[in-house]
């Protein structure tokens, strides 16, 4: 997957696959095939977002695995 904590510049795009408005967090396919979390705090129009939203997205080496920040609604 490579590290992406100095990779400030790149973005993907992706769909959300999975959505828990009511807990603040989803999860977004990427176009690479990676799943990536991602919380309400990095997605400024959350409250936009549904299954099937086309987003794009800076990829991050989560905790627990690959996070998107700065998730932006296409």
């Amino acid at each position: 997957m490579g590290n992406f904590t100095k990779a400030g510049d790149i973005w993907i795009t992706g769909t959300v696959k999975t959505l828990k408005a009511d807990k603040g967090f989803g999860f977004i396919l990427g176009t690479e095939g990676v799943e990536y979390f991602f919380h309400h705090t990095d997605a400024p129009d959350f409250e936009a977002l549904g299954v099937g939203t086309a987003v794009r997205f800076r990829p991050r080496a989560g905790t627990k695995g690959p996070r998107a920040e700065q998730v932006e609604v296409l």
